[in-house]
């Protein structure tokens, strides 16, 4: 619910730059999704940053003014362009890519020498439903991109679906609403950069 987005909301309005090592998360798309945050403690973060923004080179500018240290972006649709921003990168910040699998057994399976994260769907999306509602994550103040944060962030459901073939049922996440969900994958996404935030 939005309420539950809502509830995460702190005191500060959003940062426009930080010293301190922070984590990126970013789904691509025509206007990018991003959202820049902090680690506190162990499971904990704070989003001291997010917004849409157009193009790589937005993301880079955003990268260098935040000091990101670690970030995860959507592999497709634009690979090529990614793997530019990847290089571009490199001795900055440790950036990979990101790609759902709905069927992998393991959370997240690494490839070093790509640069590539393969996701379960359905457990990273888990994960950030149960950081949203056990108080794991702090946002900025509640302001008109925290409205369409919250919006997005709520914007899926998991449902139960059978094979009609074989009859197996399994738990996905499907888009609702306005099926604008992209915030939701920012949160995957930011959950997999803090992980090498150290």
């Amino acid at each position: 619910r939005h309420q539950d987005v809502f509830d995460c909301c702190g005191n500060d309005l959003m940062k426009t730059s930080s010293i301190v090592g922070t984590a990126m998360g970013a789904d691509i798309m025509k206007t990018n999704r991003v959202v820049i945050g902090e680690k506190k403690g162990k499971e904990k973060a704070k989003i001291i940053y997010m917004a849409r923004v157009s193009g790589f080179d937005a993301l880079y500018d955003l990268c260098i003014k935040f000091n990101v240290k670690s970030g995860v972006v959507c592999l497709r649709p634009y690979e090529e362009s990614f793997r530019k921003f990847q290089v571009k990168m490199k001795g900055k910040a440790r950036i990979f890519g990101s790609e759902y699998r709905d069927r992998q057994r393991n959370l997240l399976k690494t490839d070093e020498q790509s640069g590539v994260y393969s996701v379960s769907r359905t457990e990273i999306m888990d994960k950030t439903h149960s950081w949203v509602k056990g108080g794991k994550l702090e946002i900025p103040r509640k302001c008109e991109e925290v409205k369409v944060f919250a919006k997005e962030v709520c914007n899926t459901a998991k449902v139960l679906e059978t094979n009609d073939l074989t009859g197996d049922r399994i738990y996905r996440y499907r888009p609702v609403g306005d099926k604008e969900e992209h915030y939701r994958h920012t949160l995957n996404y930011l959950i997999l950069a803090l992980l090498n935030l150290r």
